[in-house]
């Protein structure tokens, strides 16, 4: 999980950096608001749903369950904040960024872990 969420904030600071570039400060600005809410919400669910020692099936569904839903509570609080407390966001590059480091997040189940020696 930990070369997805580098892969996320790779992505997240390259797209800043093109906005910076392109259109400016504040899309810049935007595009890393975008790209940290999702790197948040993802580093707060793999948190949430690291499994220790879990007795059944049921058990792991539940964690699941209530991590996602915390991701989402979390991506749906810092979008809104982000729209009311910055006056200046380019919600182009914030909701753009945002859908795509989201996306990368959601590859993890195809990129093995390097295993531990």
């Amino acid at each position: 999980m930990r070369s997805v969420m580098r892969w996320q904030a790779l992505v997240s600071a390259v797209l800043a950096l093109v906005a910076a570039l392109w259109m400016g400060g504040h899309a810049g600005l935007s595009a890393l608001l975008g790209g940290g809410i999702s790197l948040l919400a993802g580093a707060i669910y793999t948190r949430l749903a690291a499994a220790d020692k879990i007795a059944s099936a049921d058990a792991v569904l539940y964690r699941l369950l209530r991590a996602e839903a915390i991701k989402i509570l979390i991506m749906i609080t810092g979008l809104w904040s982000a729209f009311a407390l910055y006056e200046q966001v380019v919600a182009v590059w914030m909701i753009g960024v945002f859908i795509i480091a989201t996306g990368v997040f959601s590859i993890a189940v195809f990129v093995p872990e390097p295993s531990k020696k």
